[in-house]
């Protein structure tokens, strides 16, 4: 294999047997997994190809049966890793116990903004046929599986929908505001941090309109090492 460019191979999205089937698009599509329920040899000799060359495999529009199956191999193999790609969308669906089999699996799982622009009252008609994701569904997976096991992203980019920065600011704005406050949040300082390190960032600012955070700043430093963290009123 040649270039440098090339980091992330997805397995079929609207063309995987699971999507079609689920939308009633197709009787059958491409599938992954034989009638024994074991991974195919074909798609074996994929996972080993990214093992080598250290790509990272995203699931696509697998059925958590599909994914978690084909979680074994890429941790066999010892791959550069795996993402379930949107674990919470509607086509894939993972409960929390699969997302937490995946996780010790050594999977990471994806979750995206625009989840939460789906459903019957979407602005774009195509995505009125997926079930919203509510936010407070992927704040209590968050917690339950932890931070750590996850990813952000958004899925966007799409004509008549905000653009992925823009969608990722959102989506981070909705999920970040992070307790103890005066107010309800969602999820606390020590997991925000944690997300913070585990993609790569070097700084977080817990900021707060009414009180100082300056000691909740100093809880998440000494909890989480080598991520700089600061607080005070803003």
């Amino acid at each position: 294999m040649q270039g440098g460019f090339g980091r992330v191979v997805w397995f079929p999205t609207f063309d995987a047997d699971n999507h079609v089937k689920h939308f009633k698009d197709a009787p059958e599509a491409i599938k992954v997994l034989g009638a024994d329920g074991k991974v195919l040899p074909a798609v074996r000799d994929v996972l080993k190809i990214c093992a080598e060359q250290k790509l990272v495999v995203h699931t696509g529009h697998l059925s958590p049966t599909e994914a978690l199956a084909s979680s074994r191999p890429v941790a066999i193999l010892a791959s550069t890793g795996l993402v379930v790609t949107h674990a919470q969308f509607e086509v894939v669906n993972m409960t929390l116990e699969q997302m937490k089999k995946a996780a010790s699996m050594g999977a990471k799982l994806e979750l995206c903004a625009m989840g939460t622009l789906m459903g019957p009252e979407a602005h774009l008609e195509w995505m009125r046929h997926w079930r919203r994701v509510k936010i407070e569904e992927t704040v209590a997976a968050v917690k339950d599986v932890g931070a750590q096991n996850f990813i952000l992203a958004t899925d966007l980019g799409q004509t008549g929908n905000p653009s992925p920065a823009d969608g990722l600011q959102l989506f981070v704005t909705d999920l970040m505001h992070a307790s103890p406050d005066v107010f309800g949040r969602s999820v606390d300082d020590e997991e925000v941090a944690i997300l913070y390190k585990e993609r790569g960032l070097e700084a977080l600012v817990l900021k707060n309109h009414v009180v100082s955070t300056a000691d909740r700043a100093w809880f998440a430093r000494k909890h989480v090492a080598g991520l700089k963290v600061f607080g005070g009123i803003v």
